[in-house]
């Protein structure tokens, strides 16, 4: 620690905890501002326990709300200014940043969104969806922590998913889906010609060959979404359609 000109400085602060390692740089501030002082950091944690982390920090828990989902291990690194207030936690609101995060090996379950989507769509590889060499890179300002375009797949359904999420835990997702049709029951099947029969109702012609092409929208909170699912020619695509809306409100 360097403490001078009412700034202290943080060099290289280290440690092992939540089975992992974390190291800190960054200071605060108080020349400005005596009780909200000016704060900027990096961090870089390597290989922590995602629920011991979420559990431990309530500022994980507006960042990340899915992480109460998540189990394993996660390498992450932030950078960030902000203020702090009178009790030395950060004025969430002032936050302003950007971070990247990497989960190796991870599951996904009991998520409210996920299990919404399983019944929506009548496809259970949505109730625990295995998380592997995941990479995720974010923003975040204002209040809202905004995800880049990143791709996955949960089982053999290709999925495309940007958007953004509030720290007061509102959402507004896009994700572009790509389901085998062989892959899908009657009732998902089902789901599907309704769709179909709906976009043809409205003069959109659309051909269903062995995979569907599904938009899907999430808003709501996340604990309590709400989910619409349209056929991708009809509804267009959904990760570009969140990406301008973003944009717009930026």
């Amino acid at each position: 620690l360097v403490v001078r000109n009412q700034i202290v400085n943080l060099q290289n602060v280290t440690s092992n905890g939540l089975d992992g390692t974390i190291k800190m740089d960054g200071f605060y501030s108080t020349k400005t501002d005596k009780k909200n002082p000016d704060i900027q950091f990096d961090y870089s944690v390597t290989n922590v326990d995602v629920q011991k982390t979420y559990n431990t920090f309530g500022f994980v828990q507006k960042m990340m709300p899915t992480g109460k989902y998540v189990s394993g291990k996660v390498t992450s690194s932030l950078s960030m200014t902000g203020k702090l207030g009178g009790d030395m936690m950060p004025v969430m609101n002032s936050l302003s940043g950007k971070g990247e995060m990497l989960l190796l090996n991870g599951v996904l379950s009991n998520f409210p969104v996920t299990d919404q989507l399983a019944d929506k769509l009548h496809l259970t590889q949505f109730k625990t969806i295995k998380i592997q060499d995941l990479k995720l890179f974010y923003t975040f300002e204002n209040g809202r922590v905004t995800i880049a375009p990143y791709k996955m797949k949960i089982g053999d359904i290709d999925a495309e998913i940007a958007g953004s999420h509030g720290f007061d835990q509102t959402m507004k997702y896009g994700v572009n889906l790509v389901v085998p049709r062989n892959m899908m029951g009657t009732e998902a099947n089902n789901m599907v010609n309704g769709l179909l029969s709906q976009a043809t109702s409205k003069g959109v012609p659309v051909k269903l060959g062995d995979k569907v092409n599904l938009a899907v929208t999430i808003t709501g909170t996340t604990t309590n979404p709400k989910i619409e699912t349209n056929l991708k020619n009809v509804a267009g695509d959904a990760v570009n359609n969140v990406k301008e809306e973003i944009k717009k409100e930026v």
